[in-house]
């Protein structure tokens, strides 16, 4: 992945709220850094430049692997730039808590947390969860987030 595909993935991330779903999302908008959250959706891993410059340097940077959640259902958020909608987020393991594991990836997760602006260059996304907890969910997660019933075996 290329750093401009990268920056453009990264720019679809957050989506302006228009005139018609903005106030049925005030009800619904998660406040950042209001307290905890879950999210659900599937996890990935995003390869990108890590210190010391986090792509200033490329010949000096590690590679490093970070792990994204595209959400399922997009979430509201509002913070002190309004209320946009969000369609992943980067999932920040905090020590003593669950950590990533590269076989999350490609699999079905609810992840809670506090949800906090991007602070420095190792957030990849505009806003981070702060992962407390994390779960994988056994069964596909529907377009309302709802985790669907396993199919009756014979009925496929």
């Amino acid at each position: 992945m290329t750093m401009r595909t990268l920056l453009i993935t990264l720019t679809a991330t957050l989506l302006p709220l228009g005139a018609g779903g903005a106030a049925h999302a005030q009800q619904n908008c998660q406040q950042i850094g209001a307290g905890p959250v879950a999210l659900t959706g599937m996890v990935s891993s995003l390869q990108a430049s890590g210190p010391p410059g986090y792509g200033k340097t490329p010949k000096e940077d590690a590679i490093i692997q970070v792990p994204i959640m595209q959400l399922n259902p997009a979430v509201c958020v509002a913070g002190q730039d309004g209320q946009q909608m969000l369609n992943s987020v980067q999932l920040v393991f905090q020590q003593g808590g669950p950590q990533f594991q590269t076989e999350m990836t490609g699999t079905s997760f609810m992840a809670s947390g506090t949800l906090a602006p991007a602070q420095g260059p190792e957030h990849m996304t505009p806003v981070v969860l702060m992962v407390q907890n994390i779960e994988q969910v056994m069964a596909p997660i529907d377009q309302q987030g709802a985790a669907e019933p396993p199919p009756v075996q014979g009925m496929e």
